[in-house]
């Protein structure tokens, strides 16, 4: 575990700075302050212990399912990203920092077209655009985090679904990584299960099948070997007589 923070320090190959660029953007990680150490369990003793820019940080048991969520859904975006960015021949993190900066250039440069480059209009309207930005930016956010707030309500009552159908399964968090994902990325929890256990089953069902024929075959390997030993010691006594 301390190893996979580790990586989020700006230290590592390049590879691994650019995650840190894609973690400040999907909200994986969460970012540490500078007085920030132990003691951020919120709730009681200490549920999970890990290592975040050279601090050991204490996280109570729903921050660490509320991250683990989040690198979930982490590890599906960072792919995506990472092909944009190849396609624009740039890295990850230079991708991220250069999207927002590159719609403000080009937006200006049509104002300069339009009113001139000494032109005051071009600096009011600018300040416009970017209000008008925050404004939406803000307001995205708020109806994505309304809309996260909705998903896992649902998600806790397909839960309690499933776990009618399925006792034996402890917690959310129990559930497979694949069945995670899908749910993460808005699928049905109860489809996603079931799948995952046809599958599962299917795979088991093949295994024991080899199993019973390589057995099988042991066994007829072995009857050939006791046919072939009883034919040598009839032969032996008939010539002992």
């Amino acid at each position: 575990m301390e190893d996979q923070f580790e990586v989020f320090e700006g230290t590592k190959p390049q590879e691994e700075n650019d995650k840190v660029a894609v973690s400040d953007e999907v909200g994986s990680m969460g970012t540490a302050s500078e007085g920030e150490g132990k003691g951020s369990s919120v709730d009681g003793e200490p549920f999970l212990t890990v290592r975040y820019n050279h601090r050991d940080k204490e996280l109570c048991e729903d921050e660490a399912k509320t991250l683990a969520q989040k690198g979930l859904a982490y590890d599906s975006i960072y792919p995506k990203l990472k092909r944009a960015a190849a396609l624009k021949g740039m890295d990850v993190k230079a991708f991220i920092s250069s999207f927002e900066k590159d719609e403000e250039d080009a937006y200006r440069a049509s104002l300069v077209e339009q009113y001139g480059e000494e032109s005051k209009a071009v600096e009011g309207l600018m300040e416009l655009y970017r209000s008008k930005k925050d404004t939406l930016v803000r307001e995205t956010v708020d109806r994505w985090d309304g809309d996260e707030a909705k998903r896992k309500v649902s998600v806790e009552e397909q839960f309690k679904a499933l776990k009618s159908e399925f006792p034996d399964v402890k917690s959310y968090e129990s559930l497979p990584t694949d069945v995670l994902r899908e749910v993460e990325g808005g699928a049905e929890l109860l489809p996603s299960y079931l799948k995952h256990k046809f599958f599962e089953d299917k795979r088991v069902k093949e295994l024991q099948r080899k199993l019973a024929e390589n057995a099988a075959a042991s066994a007829g390997a072995l009857g050939s070997n006791e046919v072939v030993e009883s034919a040598e010691e009839a032969f032996l006594k008939g010539l002992r007589g």
